[in-house]
């Protein structure tokens, strides 16, 4: 479910959104090299499927563009977002050869939280046009609440340190 709205203006439009969406029986993996000299399996992959992954994402959604100046445009964004994962999974483990090195068990992901992608998403930039053909630009973003794509029971998902972006450049039309 989506639901958004939008205004506009002579120099100024928002978009705001808000959604709701589940994503049922779905499959995820990993993979992991052994390091361990004492392991039979040393210096091999292996691979984790996790299937039945039940997946609930929830969020708010921000787009602001401005105008001030004919020449000049400024942009904003925020986004807020909570995915995280529903109930039980079962997870099994092969080698490189496909071949079964830990049968399929049960795994509880309740509420743990989906990886890959920032949850929390902020950012701003300028287009300013010098002369006719030729502008500048500039974006900052922050990501933060972002989760590894490794999760299991026992330790959950790792919480990776929040980042910034900074982009800029210039344009010869």
């Amino acid at each position: 479910v989506e639901a958004g709205y939008k205004f506009k203006s002579k120099n100024f439009w928002a978009n705001l959104n808000a959604y709701y969406t589940t994503w049922a029986n779905r499959i995820t993996s990993t993979s992991a090299l052994i390091t361990d000299e004492s392991n039979p399996r040393y210096n091999q992959y292996i691979y984790t499927v996790n299937r039945g992954v039940e997946e609930v994402h929830k969020g708010l959604e921000l787009e602001l563009n401005y105008k001030p100046l004919r020449t000049l445009t400024l942009t904003g964004f925020a986004s807020l977002g909570d995915w995280t994962y529903k109930g039980n999974t079962r997870s099994t483990k092969y080698d490189e050869d496909q071949n079964v090195v830990e049968n399929e068990t049960p795994q509880n992901w309740d509420k743990l939280k989906v990886g890959d992608a920032a949850q929390t998403q902020f950012g701003a930039g300028f287009t300013y046009e010098l002369i006719k053909g030729l502008s500048f630009d500039a974006d900052y973003r922050y990501n933060g609440d972002f989760y590894s794509s490794k999760v299991d029971e026992a330790n959950g998902n790792l919480q990776l340190p929040s980042y910034n972006l900074m982009d800029a450049g210039v344009t010869w039309n």
